[in-house]
């Protein structure tokens, strides 16, 4: 009997982790669309509130495996939607966990991600 228990312990306490491993999961997935949603409610009311002059900064790929600091103004947005920046032009999106700051006219800081 005494085998019995120990597999059950050690189920038992798999289980657990488990569980701890996908509350974890869903707290970082809240958290990343607390980010997402804040970027976007950001980006929505500089357009609503027709801010064109303001810049966003994001992180652009470079063919060679860098990254570099890409402007976009804003009267070159097109919509924002849940994920993604969509411009004018009707070819480009910029994934809003890319965006890493908005600038206002004058080159001030409105808006950066936290950590940056």
């Amino acid at each position: 009997m005494a085998p019995v228990r120990g597999i059950i312990a050690l189920i038992r306490t798999r289980i657990t982790r488990v569980k701890q491993c996908i509350d974890a999961s869903r707290v970082l997935r809240a958290i990343a669309l607390a980010r997402r949603s804040e970027i976007r409610s950001v980006i929505k009311r500089l357009l609503y509130e027709d801010r064109r002059d303001y810049v966003v900064m994001y992180r652009h790929r470079r063919d060679n495996g860098g990254e570099t600091l890409k402007p976009v103004k804003v009267y070159m947005i097109d919509r924002v939607d849940s994920w993604a920046i969509h411009l004018k032009d009707g070819v480009t999106t910029i994934p809003l966990h890319r965006v890493v700051e908005v600038r206002d006219e004058e080159g001030r800081v409105f808006w950066r991600r936290k950590g940056q």
